[in-house]
């Protein structure tokens, strides 16, 4: 089962943003009428700048998702998000969650949904189809409730992943919409394919964290606890994770 795959009964969850106790800052500049949308993830691991992602958005090829994506970014659903998932070689994602401050560095306790709209319709096979090869961003799906280990295509809200390798053999034929491509920034994708647990993520579900004393996040006041398997932490930040970011706007 693709690992991009929302499990039912996590369904509201839907992804932590850019999974590595980054702040990843999304500004859409808005391009004038035909031309593509370009905006900027601004990526910092726990105080430490990590650089910038600039993205090409295929308004025209997919304007559904493409339009979907920029009301989160724009209205500031993203700010303070963090990047709950990083599966080096494979995907990094975000869209999910946020804290109440990124410029801490400390563990967080609570973890608060991103309000969510309706999900839109799969853009996939909708105009140019673009597979999801390395450096490329596409929309994340929920699972079919009938069948966990497929995703429903027509389920993309909020969140989002970059493909950290070429994912097309198995993603493709899932039809997860890639909307945009990295055109700048691949240093931080080969910095994030380095990394993995006990060097820079996070398994909140395992005996070294449960070990330390740290605290699961809860998901909104007075929600459940929440762990992360694939969580990227900062440098400072020790077995517990500290915030992790992605501001857009």
């Amino acid at each position: 089962m693709p690992p991009v795959v929302i499990p039912e009964m996590v369904k509201t969850l839907i992804l932590l943003v850019l999974g590595v106790l980054a702040s990843a800052t999304v500004k859409a500049q808005v391009g004038p009428i035909q031309s593509n949308s370009l905006v900027r993830f601004r990526v910092t691991y726990g105080f430490v700048p990590a650089g910038d992602i600039d993205v090409e958005l295929f308004d025209i090829q997919k304007p559904v998702t493409v339009s979907n994506f920029l009301v989160y970014a724009q209205s500031g659903a993203y700010s303070n998000s963090i990047l709950h998932r990083l599966d080096p070689n494979f995907i990094v994602q975000g869209g999910f969650g946020t804290v109440a401050n990124t410029f801490v560095d400390s563990a967080f306790t609570t973890l608060n949904l991103i309000p969510t709209g309706d999900p839109i319709t799969n853009e996939f096979l909708v105009g140019q189809q673009y597979s999801n090869t390395f450096g490329t961003l596409a929309m994340a799906l929920f699972a079919s409730t009938s069948n966990p280990g497929t995703p429903q295509p027509n389920s993309a809200t909020a969140s989002w992943f970059f493909n950290l390798t070429n994912n097309s053999a198995s993603l493709d034929a899932q039809r997860y919409t890639v909307f945009g491509r990295i055109t700048s920034g691949t240093n931080i994708f080969t910095w994030l394919n380095s990394l993995g647990e006990n060097n820079g993520v996070v398994n909140m579900t395992n005996n070294t964290f449960r070990s330390a004393g740290c605290t699961v996040p809860i998901l909104n006041p007075g929600g459940t606890p929440f762990p992360l398997t694939e969580l990227p932490v900062g440098p400072t930040s020790g077995a517990c994770p500290a915030t992790c970011r992605c501001r857009c706007r």
